[in-house]
């Protein structure tokens, strides 16, 4: 049980660092980069003006078709990486409960194989004392 929760969890955890890291693009207006970069960098969304002209990701001026221009106001670069940071933070969220529950079994069963070692150790004979230097090895004779 404990094996398959730690591969479910670690699987989760990849596919939430996955969808992380896989480049969002607010068409031509702005290139968001990662999501996991958008927000730990704290970047800002770009807007063009009413004309539908922006600075584009290269530096130059962008003119957009009015759907362009809508589509850039309506999906923003916040709104595409929220959109796919949800579904990573569930598996994240997910993934949690699932590694605890891996963590709980291996160490579960690790008390268990120290307890039943002990228990072996304790009941087995113990090991006879190597002999002392100058006394002779083996049983003693008669009279000594």
């Amino acid at each position: 049980m404990g094996d398959v929760a730690g591969v479910l969890a670690v699987s989760m955890l990849i596919a939430a660092l996955v969808i992380g890291v896989v480049p969002v693009r607010n068409g031509r207006v702005q290139d968001c980069g990662t999501p996991l970069s958008f927000l730990a960098t704290g970047r800002l969304d770009v807007y063009p003006d009413a004309n539908g002209t922006v600075r584009g990701p290269g530096g130059g001026v962008v003119r957009l078709t009015p759907a362009e221009r809508d589509d850039a106001f309506n999906r923003r670069c916040s709104q595409r990486v929220g959109s796919r940071m949800a579904p990573a933070a569930a598996l994240a969220a997910g993934a949690l409960p699932l590694a605890l529950l891996a963590i709980a079994a291996a160490l579960g069963d690790l008390i268990a194989r120290w307890r039943s070692s002990d228990e072996s150790r304790r009941s087995a004979a113990p090991p006879p004392l190597p002999p002392i230097a100058g006394e002779p090895i083996g049983e003693p004779t008669p009279g000594s």
